[in-house]
């Protein structure tokens, strides 16, 4: 009997390493891809967060800067503390490779470390539950397949979200776990502060079964362990913010600026459209949605701490509803409950089905994934794939030393790939801004709108190079088109379709 039992739990434990491993496998290929793409902006900032970490040591591994010159020096990107640049750059210094390499495995890393630590809070929790069930679907839904590749924060956001739970979900329960999650919460804060719409399962598992008193004693230690180094970050960007004039983007000043309870996006039919699409799709697929709401219909005490993380996370689509419509992974913090609750879901109707009806629908699970998941992380345009290879271009034409205005859109993709210090230059900005952000404002009244006054601003800030990658584009701008090619030199290249022009040299070839 005990042999049986032994090989059992061997059984399991096998399930779930080859769910764990096979999941890491998928995203294996897209390690070797570039960060261009999929909110290729995000992924290009992190980037140059972790390429200035490697450039210029410490400083910059506390300070998060950006490639971005403001006002002669690398901008301070103070939104979040980014631990995906982090692992990228010691990736990169311990083992070489790519820092593209490394960003894209530091997600995997982190959805993999989540996986372990997510499903090592469900065993033995939750009775008439499958956590293999749970971790299958949290493994392979097309959200945590996208965000365990692309290079930026929610995957080591997440991980620290399921590492904390873990440890205020022990069954040890004791005051050193409790420090340990609440430390471990801040540091999910810290990567994304919106996290904190999940606190409600963390409140509930302190009080379960506990005392008012007792109850009071454990709060107080996760709240003392959680508010140290949530404090002493959020603190940080407050008066870095307001101390330095070479901020590119910041929390504090972002608080002020009218984007929680946007009115136009909640009375508005089509976003609740958009966040249905959201959600049957690359959040979870209609297998996850259709089976979390059976499984929240026959929940049991026992996923009271799961359903209220779900119900806050999921909050963030009122809370934040233009975050929500433009950035889908604000509600990848709600994956993990939602997974749960299909798992319930699954329990509840898999006596109904036959050997054939279970199959249809796990492979229909893992076919939609596949839809949601290959697009956006392997399909990219001609001019994405290009990218990298003008990067290295601009590096074989220009010196490490010269600064480079980098033209794509309005992305700072290319920028990153010069590996060069400058600035993104979009070719079709407005000439106003379109939202009331005091930082954007400030770059439209120094000329950001009109292309040759704002050329002429970067140019006597120390610009050396202007690349340009859409030369179609360009052209089509003739005033500007025309004011570049008689006023500087356009420089030999490879036989790449872009244009680079020496600032420094007047007149046409």
């Amino acid at each position: 009997m005990e042999r049986r039992v032994n090989l059992h739990l061997l059984r399991i434990k096998f399930c779930a390493m080859a769910i764990i491993g096979i999941a890491f496998a998928i995203k294996v290929p897209s390690f070797f891809m570039p960060i261009t793409g999929h909110f290729g902006s995000y992924q290009a900032i992190n980037g140059m967060m972790a390429w200035t970490m490697l450039q210029e040591g410490f400083p910059a591994y506390i300070i998060p800067r950006a490639a971005v010159l403001i006002n002669g020096q690398p901008g301070l990107h103070l939104l979040y503390y980014p631990f995906a640049a982090l692992a990228a750059a010691c990736g990169k210094t311990l083992f070489g490779l790519s820092l593209d390499f490394w960003g894209h495995f530091q997600a995997a890393a982190w959805i993999g470390g989540a996986s372990v630590l997510f499903y090592a809070s469900l065993k033995k929790r939750i009775p008439d539950l499958s956590p293999e069930m749970a971790l299958f679907f949290f493994s392979f839904a097309p959200m945590a397949l996208i965000y365990g590749t692309v290079f930026q924060n929610e995957a080591a956001g997440l991980f620290f979200l399921t590492a904390s739970f873990y440890f205020i979900a022990h069954e040890k329960r004791s005051l050193t776990y409790i420090v340990i999650s609440g430390i471990l919460f801040s540091l999910a804060l810290i990567a994304r502060l919106h996290f904190l719409l999940a606190g409600g399962a963390w409140l509930w598992e302190m009080r379960s079964n506990e005392s008012i008193a007792k109850f009071a004693g454990k709060l107080s230690v996760f709240t003392i362990a959680m508010s140290v180094g949530l404090c002493a970050w959020y603190g940080s960007l407050y008066f870095w913010e307001i101390e330095n004039p070479h901020v590119i983007t910041a929390f504090w000043s972002q608080l002020g600026e009218g984007r929680v309870f946007v009115s136009e996006y909640l009375t508005n039919p089509a976003y609740y459209l958009r966040v249905l699409n959201i959600m049957l799709g690359e959040w979870g697929t209609p297998v996850i949605f259709l089976l979390m709401l059976v499984g929240l219909r026959n929940a049991t005490p026992s996923q009271l701490s799961w359903i209220l993380w779900l119900a806050g996370t999921l909050l963030a689509i009122f809370l934040f509803p233009k975050k929500v419509s433009d950035h889908p992974f604000y509600l990848i913090s709600a994956l993990p409950p939602a997974c749960v609750a299909a798992a319930r879901g699954w329990t509840c109707i898999k006596g109904r089905l036959s050997g054939y009806g279970a199959t249809v629908i796990i492979l229909g699970f893992m076919l939609f994934s596949a839809r949601f998941y290959l697009p956006p992380v392997f399909n990219k345009t001609e001019i994405e794939r290009q990218i990298p290879s003008i990067g290295r271009e601009v590096m074989l034409r220009t010196r490490p030393e010269d600064k480079i205005i980098a033209q794509y859109g309005s992305s700072a993709e290319l920028l990153y790939y010069t590996e060069r210090y400058g600035w993104p230059f979009d070719l079709h900005s407005s000439a106003t801004p379109s939202e009331n952000q005091y930082r954007v404002t400030r770059f439209y009244e120094e000329g950001l709108g009109d292309p040759i006054r704002w050329l002429e601003k970067l140019r006597k800030e120390g610009a050396d190079y202007l690349v340009i990658s859409e030369p179609q584009k360009f052209e089509s701008m003739t005033e500007f088109y025309s004011y570049v090619k008689t006023q500087y030199r356009e420089i030999e290249h490879g036989d790449i379709a872009i244009s680079i022009y020496n600032l420094r040299t007047k007149g046409m070839l």
